[in-house]
């Protein structure tokens, strides 16, 4: 499974995926794209979106996207709290299915 963080997730966050494929959208140049254009570039590419970004389930559509898109529900972007919910999410793997934003809570 690939996943790549978005711009607002802590970059720190990469060393949390252990044996996963994983990069930030900075390390890709994908820093300055809206949502939509993140998620378009993503699509095909990665299987996964990582965000804190609790409001782009309701700016975004995934309909004909080949990605889901994973919100940590997390108080603040510090690497503890982003820590415990990247366990949480790879916990979870099965509830990730292409074309759905799932919400990881505390």
């Amino acid at each position: 499974m690939r996943f790549v963080l978005d711009n607002c997730v802590n970059r720190n966050a990469l060393a949390f995926f252990g044996s996963f494929e994983v990069q930030h959208c900075i390390d890709l140049g994908w820093d300055q794209l809206s949502n939509g254009e993140l998620l378009a570039s993503a699509s095909g590419n990665f299987d996964v979106l990582v965000t804190v970004d609790k409001n782009m389930q309701f700016q975004s559509n995934l309909k004909g996207l080949q990605i889901c898109v994973t919100v940590l529900d997390v108080k603040g972007n510090f690497p503890d709290e982003l820590q415990a919910a990247i366990q949480r999410l790879l916990a979870n793997l099965e509830v990730l299915k292409e074309g759905e934003f799932v919400v990881i809570e505390p």
